[in-house]
């Protein structure tokens, strides 16, 4: 049976795991070609090449020749686990000691190896369940007996009728600080009213109507979204 405690596993390895999840929440497909993982951490891809060998002996991942990576299920739920300690720390961090964010960044990597469930649990209900993070990512939230990571898709995919929660936005400072001027940020609820012939959608969020371009609905990642409302 693997080992999957957070001691039992370098920060290495944790660092690709994380890296590899953060990957699947902007909507890259799973499994995750190496090219992309070795572009996402800065590093050769003989080298994560030779990482990613390692954890799938661990138990960790699977590796497909060609195709990419994927988690097992015990990767899975240690990551997820190691990602929602990390975010919950960082609201904290920011929200009650007022530290900067890539300080806070820096330690809640350091708090996670000594959370366990319970304490994440407990701080999660003292924050009042938050469903992002500062940068704007999505914190896990439990499910049923286990944990659930946020799957992202782009805006770009939802249909006329349906609404979807904004996780995380992946775009420059510019449309990053006009869209949240226009009152779209991670956390909002947002419904498609129309698209257009060039793939801009107009959109509404708390009763107020935004028109996007194609390249900005390309870089709002959503949630699960909801079936389109019935005109009747």
């Amino acid at each position: 049976m693997t080992n999957t405690n957070n001691h039992s596993i370098s920060e290495n390895e944790q660092m690709y795991l994380v890296t590899i999840a953060k990957l699947q929440e902007t909507g890259n497909d799973s499994p995750v070609p190496l090219s992309i993982l070795a572009e996402a951490l800065s590093v050769l891809p003989v080298s994560v090449n030779q990482m990613v060998k390692k954890m799938a002996d661990d138990g960790l991942v699977n590796y497909y020749p060609y195709k990419g990576v994927e988690f097992t299920p015990s990767g899975k739920q240690f990551v997820v686990r190691i990602v929602r300690y990390r975010r919950l720390w960082e609201v904290f961090l920011v929200k009650y000691l007022n530290m900067p964010l890539d300080e806070a960044d820096t330690l809640s990597c350091r708090m996670e190896h000594i959370t366990t469930d319970d304490v994440a649990d407990r701080l999660s209900a003292f924050l009042g369940h938050p469903t992002v993070c500062y940068h704007g990512d999505p914190i896990p939230q439990l499910e049923g007996d286990g944990l659930a990571l946020f799957d992202g898709m782009p805006l770009s995919g939802l249909q006329i009728g349906e609404s979807a929660q904004v996780m995380r936005i992946n775009a420059d400072a510019l449309t990053t600080g006009f869209l949240s001027n226009e009152g779209i940020k991670p956390g909002v609820r947002v419904r498609v009213l129309a698209i257009g012939s060039g793939g801009d959608f107009l959109v509404e969020s708390h009763d107020r109507r935004v028109h996007l371009s194609a390249e900005m609905t390309s870089a709002i990642s959503v949630g699960r979204p909801e079936p389109a409302q019935s005109s009747s």
